[in-house]
């Protein structure tokens, strides 16, 4: 849930606050070395549950052209290693975080395009596919 709250004064709108869940970066710029895929880089994020971020490309797939089945393999072994190897705690309360799942990104980061695709693979090995323009 998103509040915004906007100073609105004769006719015009001023400063913006905006309250919503808490969101952090729990970690930066960490690798892993999977089997069968090598070095691969990623990030961990929380916004009311924990995800790790890692670019597709690092498995040598693509969200638009490779088997699901291949993307949920990456996944599965990307999440039981950092799983395995990161413990993570809520910084407000100290409470241990549980990863909830792995969102690949097509890439696109880093270069100039304004799309990105992304894929978000939950824990219990669904996946929601998200496709679109947004901001880098």
């Amino acid at each position: 849930l998103l509040t915004a709250h906007v100073q609105y004064e004769n006719g015009n709108g001023g400063a913006v606050r905006l309250r919503s869940l808490p969101c952090f970066v729990c970690a930066t710029d960490l690798t892993v070395n999977l089997a069968d895929y090598g070095k691969v880089h990623y990030n961990i994020s929380y916004g009311e549950n924990c995800y790790i971020y890692a670019d597709i490309i690092q498995f040598k797939l693509d969200l638009s052209s490779s088997s699901a089945a291949d993307i949920l393999m990456a996944a599965a072994r990307l999440q039981e290693s950092v799983i395995s190897l990161v413990t993570l705690s809520h910084p407000e309360n100290g409470s241990l975080i549980k990863i909830s799942g792995v969102y690949f990104y097509d890439g696109a980061l880093n270069n100039t395009s304004d799309s990105v695709t992304e894929l978000c693979v939950y824990r219990n090995m669904e996946g929601s596919l998200s496709k679109g323009n947004r901001p880098m």
